[in-house]
């Protein structure tokens, strides 16, 4: 692609910037007599890999009755079975599964609501009050 064009030369020195999303994958220049530059383009087709509910992350809610059930399953945890090896690292590993499945168990992964996953991180409560305030 020749993107600056004189008498004597052309070179290629301009960037290539990409649109995502098509369905066809080619690039060029455009004709322009404004300047002795062409703009230049690449289209680049992308495959999606998962629905839209893949753009809302999964969350764990830590409600109170959350942390309550969790601290209850901990506390009425057996370890014996943690105890009872000699190895440092066969009762880690027992022990983390052991938690890692309550934890599992009492805060499950769900996915953030729509309007929740648009929100962008900058925009705190308080904004939104503030913006809920200025539209009345």
């Amino acid at each position: 692609m020749t993107s600056r064009i004189a008498d004597s030369c052309a070179t290629l020195t301009d960037h290539i910037y990409y649109f995502d999303g098509t369905n066809c994958k080619f690039g060029g220049n455009l004709w322009c007599d404004i300047s002795d530059h062409l703009p230049n383009f690449c289209l680049i087709t992308k495959q999606m890999s998962c629905a839209k509910s893949c753009n809302r992350p999964l969350i764990r809610i830590y409600s109170k009755n959350n942390i309550r059930n969790f601290t209850s399953q901990v506390y009425n945890m057996s370890f014996d079975e943690v105890f009872i090896h000699d190895y440092v690292d066969t009762c880690y590993n027992l022990f983390i599964s052991k938690i890692t499945t309550a934890f599992d168990n009492c805060f499950k992964p769900v996915r953030l609501s729509r309007s929740k996953s648009k929100d962008k991180a900058w925009i705190t409560s308080g904004i939104k009050n503030s913006i809920k305030k200025q539209l009345i």
